[in-house]
């Protein structure tokens, strides 16, 4: 599949971090650890499982479904909530046919429903290697696309030039796959970076002329430009409470930043930065109490950087699995229990972990690829 070169950039950026030496935290005792939910499947697998487990507990794991795919496509997933916390609706993102000339829309979105036992497609020429989006009001949102035509050979010599694509951002019915057109224009990337209040998501936007952020009332259509020039930027989260959007972005090829704006100032809305580094894979995400979590640089694991910390802070080490990579991927409904995705360069694993105390849960792969969804319960 084709990803634009600039997109590759924005979308590779990451991580932040202090210099510090985290201490390996040792499990004390079983903990209960809630029930998440997971895509499982082998790397050149035709099918992925969808699996419900409660890390840390004796037993197998419940399949909920499966849905198909190319061999090696990227697997993608979101939570919709159920009939019940045992039974939710899990909508999957996977490539469905081959991509010629460096094609980018060839997946297509699956709903598995385990109240039926049905996995149904849903709609195709989505946005390959994309994740749907599910508003904070429940509404399902897919990037979707044409590509355009490749750009002539006199306009690519000795210098980078990108091709310019049709595309869309689409409200999806996930029980009869009627689609909704909420945004059309062209460029390379239209990214659903995270979802507001209410309808509302962040876009990132990347075209010829440079790289936006918009925010986008899936209700309305209404668009409102947040900043309109947010170049190297990626890993976006959202701080309801305090409506800031917390991201990492490139200030230069060695240093690096997370940083945090309004989602509904005036545009452009102010850059606060909130701390630096010269590790280039920042990923943070902000929490429910407005703590944000980012990976330590030198790959000493996860730390935290409280709210209203100073750039020259450093973040209080957390790592409850040591030394590695470690992408804060969720929160659990209470609060109590996060997950994230911990990676050394031996291996790649997922971690359920308490938020205080450190008990880890780290989820056996077997070989397998797997990709995070939820907490059954909920999470953000």
């Amino acid at each position: 599949m084709r990803v634009p070169a600039r997109a590759l950039s924005a979308l590779l950026l990451g991580a932040l971090a202090g210099c510090v030496t985290p201490a390996l935290a040792q499990p004390r005792a079983a903990a209960s650890a809630p029930a998440v939910v997971l895509l499982r499947g082998a790397p050149d697998a035709a099918r992925t499982s969808v699996v419900l487990e409660r890390p840390g507990a004796q037993g197998p794991a419940t399949v909920l479904g499966t849905f198909p795919h190319l061999p090696s496509s990227a697997r993608h997933a979101a939570l919709l909530r159920g009939p019940s916390a045992a039974q939710p609706v899990v909508l999957a993102v996977a490539a469905e046919i081959e991509s010629p000339r460096g094609g980018s829309y060839h997946s297509a979105l699956f709903r598995i429903d385990p109240a039926t036992a049905a996995t149904t497609r849903l709609c195709g020429e989505l946005a390959d290697s994309s994740r749907p989006l599910v508003t904070a009001r429940g509404t399902v949102l897919v990037q979707r696309g044409r590509d355009g035509e490749d750009p002539a050979p006199e306009l690519t010599h000795r210098r980078l030039v990108e091709r310019t694509d049709a595309l869309r951002l689409d409200a999806v019915d996930p029980t009869t796959g009627a689609l909704r057109p909420v945004w059309s224009g062209r460029g390379q990337l239209a990214f659903l970076a995270t979802a507001l209040r209410d309808d509302e998501v962040l876009v990132y936007l990347l075209q010829d002329s440079g790289s936006s952020l918009l925010r986008l009332d899936a209700r309305t259509g209404d668009v409102a430009l947040v900043h309109p020039d947010l170049s190297l930027a990626r890993d976006f989260s959202y701080d309801a409470t305090r409506d800031e959007v917390v991201f990492a972005r490139a200030l230069s090829p060695s240093v690096y930043e997370v940083a945090s704006l309004r989602a509904h100032d005036p545009s452009p809305a102010a850059i606060t930065p909130r701390w630096r580094s010269s590790s280039d894979h920042l990923m943070p995400r902000v929490l429910r109490d407005g703590t944000i979590g980012l990976s330590l640089p030198a790959d000493h694991g996860l730390g935290w950087l409280p709210r209203g910390a100073s750039v020259q802070s450093s973040p209080a080490v957390f790592a409850p699995r040591g030394d590695g990579s470690d992408a804060l991927l969720s929160e659990s409904d209470d609060g109590r229990w996060i997950a994230l995705r911990h990676t050394t360069d031996r291996d790649e694993s997922v971690v359920v972990a308490q938020r205080r105390g450190g008990l880890a849960h780290p989820i056996a792969s077997t070989g397998e690829v797997i990709e995070f969804v939820g907490f059954a319960g909920g999470a953000r």
